[in-house]
């Protein structure tokens, strides 16, 4: 039996100490989910598709954003986001991120369409070969990811800032190697919103790799 005798200041100055502590594991969690949403939305795949296509424009002969750029960024990006964006106005999907599996599906089959009419709009008008090359990974990846997704729920964010960085260290060189330091960052992100798994974040991450890789092995630039 314990017979230690009974302190009120004790028990109190406790149970102060352990509710502080809770408060600061609160407002550090708070923090921390703040910071991992932001995280993700800066790396969506959309601002991600925009990213490229900036880096494409910008790459010798420096063509910079033209009305054929401009117009590609509208229909195989901007399309597929009022697409989503109806879809949770009207309750359809969860929120804008997609979080449900089967949700994925419907906007992957309009983003595949735009992307081909995106792709073929950018070959129709002869533009700068970077912007080719983009428009093709953009319709490479939104096949597989609509594939793999009716069985498999793999993460587009780190499929699409994996192709990221590749794309920009191949036309840019050295000065895109911090873009790599964003595949772990989106990635831990996306876990610890739980959005997905560690298997489908490394997964998204080797398929954004192994595409692009190969569509540059394919397409390349021009000597």
């Amino acid at each position: 039996m314990d017979t230690t005798p009974y302190s009120p200041k004790e028990s109190n100055d406790s149970d102060i100490k352990n509710g502080e502590l809770a408060s600061y594991d609160l407002v550090g969690s708070k923090v921390m989910r703040n910071f991992a949403r932001l995280i993700s939305n800066v790396g969506s795949p959309p601002i991600v598709a925009f990213v490229a296509v900036l880096i494409s424009v910008y790459t010798p002969p420096k063509t910079g954003l033209t009305w054929v750029s401009m117009a590609f960024v509208f229909i195989a990006v901007i399309l597929p986001i009022f697409y989503v964006v109806n879809l949770v106005r009207r309750g359809k999907v969860t929120d804008f991120h997609l979080p449900v599996r089967q949700e994925r599906i419907g906007p992957f089959f309009v983003t595949f369409i735009t992307g081909i009419i995106g792709w073929a709009l950018v070959l129709w008008l002869d533009s700068p070969h970077a912007l080719k090359l983009v428009a093709l990974i953009n319709v490479i990846q939104t096949t597989m990811l609509m594939l793999i997704t009716t069985q498999w729920k793999i993460s587009i964010h780190n499929t699409a800032i994996t192709g990221l960085a590749v794309l920009a260290i191949y036309l840019l060189g050295g000065a895109a190697l911090p873009i790599i330091l964003l595949i772990p960052l989106i990635g831990w992100s996306r876990v610890y919103l739980k959005r997905h798994s560690i298997e489908q974040v490394i997964g998204g991450t080797i398929l954004g790799l192994l595409l692009v890789l190969g569509a540059i092995f394919y397409y390349g630039l021009p000597a």
